[in-house]
């Protein structure tokens, strides 16, 4: 119809007619290029919206990770300070082992528990799968969330570390022994809010091993001299629940960062 038009109105020689019809071309094509640009920075904001939401999501579940695993790590530590207490008590290993008994072995045993999970950062990793400058167009965001996945990677890496003494215990020591306080101070387990496993130790257990089993399992410690690496077990706990701190503290300034941006 508009060709038509420009066409009558060049054949007349109308050519203001024929700037009308030109204008009117050249603003169609304008609001037609500026209503696909809306629409694609819309399409992009939503689509941003929609990551970040879930990475802070994830974010803020890994805060209650955290939470629950400095109350583990704080309940080994416990159990490798006591033992380490015990050992020391003690002397020299040649000594006799009746001061140690079932919470020794107790102590020994959880010492040696771990929790080497990974955080969740399934978001974040989709982000970059499909490609980050697609799902997040704002440089600055997308460089503030990686400055802060590279620097907690130290803190994630200490965290799945597996010190030698969890090994040597659970070689040296009687099954009998790992059996009794598996069956009577196991993990106890929970789940959050996000689905995630909530895992403590608990406050107090009994178990249940004669006298010779206890006897049998103390002197396979004591001829282990376990005590450096029970050290080495304690230190590592230490870095542990520091390493947790730098994780909170980081990830909650990434969560206030993220929510700031509504």
């Amino acid at each position: 119809m508009l060709l038509r038009s420009i066409t009558k109105h060049v054949t007349e020689q109308n050519w203001f007619a024929v700037f009308i019809d030109f204008l009117i071309v050249v603003v169609g094509v304008f609001i037609g290029i500026q209503v696909a640009n809306w629409n694609e920075t819309r399409q992009q904001q939503s689509l941003t919206a929609h990551y970040l939401q879930r990475i802070t999501d994830d974010l803020e579940a890994n805060i209650l990770d955290a939470e629950q695993r400095v109350v583990y790590f704080s309940q080994t530590r416990s159990h490798g300070l006591a033992a380490l207490s015990a050992l020391s008590a003690l002397g020299e290993p040649s000594e006799p082992s009746e001061p140690l008994g079932k919470q020794f072995i107790i102590d020994v045993y959880q010492a040696s528990q771990a929790l080497p999970r990974q955080f969740d950062n399934e978001s974040y990793a989709e982000v970059n799968s499909i490609g980050a400058q697609v799902a997040i167009a704002d440089v600055d965001i997308r460089m503030r969330l990686s400055t802060y996945f590279r620097s907690i990677q130290a803190s994630v890496n200490n965290l799945t570390t597996i010190m030698p003494y969890r090994e040597s215990i659970r070689s040296i020591m009687p099954y009998q022994a790992q059996k009794a306080v598996r069956d009577n101070c196991d993990d106890v387990m929970g789940v959050n809010q996000y689905f995630q496993h909530i895992i403590t130790l608990p406050t107090s257990c009994e178990i249940n091993l004669s006298r010779k089993d206890v006897d049998t399992a103390v002197k396979a410690i004591l001829d282990a001299a376990i005590q450096d690496e029970l050290t080495r077990q304690v230190s590592d706990l230490d870095t542990k629940l520091s390493s947790l701190q730098i994780f909170k503290d980081r990830t909650t300034l990434m969560i206030d960062y993220l929510r700031g941006l509504d």
